[in-house]
């Protein structure tokens, strides 16, 4: 009989701590050792796992940039107008990444400092624009959009979506889910309304 992979348990359970203990204190701050205290291993285990940080926070973006690039491409394909889709994806997605905005913040600034941090973010939002341009492109050509160049508008969508991660919950302060998904969802209306074809 075939011994269980150990691995398949432990590395999640070590990107989930590593999530959390990233989120309280920050990358820079975070030690290694925080992150086999929050996992409940050892440091030598930790270190058997991932070699350093760096290839900790790889790890990381991998396992939460793939399925979210899997969930868009999926949507992209799906049926209904490009804006309904794209609402599923921001009311799916937005509040578990407004949670992680600040670490991602950090992340994005620190990258140029670690070449395969950097190289990762960028490959990951090379795919993102592109799933988003092929989606708008055929919204244009359907007569949901009006016409442009699709990348431009693409660009737009991803800015408001990344702008509202950083800047509503500084106008809506303290936190209220339900204020947040009323502002959400008028702000999307509003981008949509100025982006659908005329008539």
């Amino acid at each position: 009989m075939p011994r269980p992979d150990v691995s398949a348990e432990r590395i999640p359970q070590i990107l989930q701590a590593a999530l959390r203990v990233f989120a309280r204190k920050g990358f820079v701050a975070t030690r290694m050792q925080d992150i086999a205290a929050e996992a409940d291993l050892s440091v030598g285990i930790l270190y058997h796992y991932f070699e350093n940080k760096e290839a900790l926070v790889g790890a990381l973006l991998e396992e939460f940039f793939l399925p979210d690039l899997t969930r868009l491409e999926q949507l992209s394909q799906g049926q209904g107008s490009a804006r309904e889709r794209l609402w599923q994806y921001v009311a799916a997605d937005w509040f578990a990444e407004a949670d992680l905005a600040p670490l991602s913040l950090e992340l994005r600034t620190l990258s140029e400092r670690y070449p395969i941090i950097h190289a990762q973010l960028q490959d990951y939002e090379r795919r993102y624009l592109e799933i988003l341009t092929e989606m708008v492109a055929m919204a244009m050509t359907s007569g949901e959009l009006r016409p442009a160049d699709p990348q431009v508008v693409a660009l737009t969508l991803l800015s408001w979506y990344d702008g509202m991660l950083e800047n509503l919950p500084r106008a809506f302060s303290p936190r209220e889910d339900a204020t947040w998904q009323r502002v959400l969802r008028q702000s999307f209306d509003l981008l949509f309304d100025g982006l659908a074809h005329p008539g």
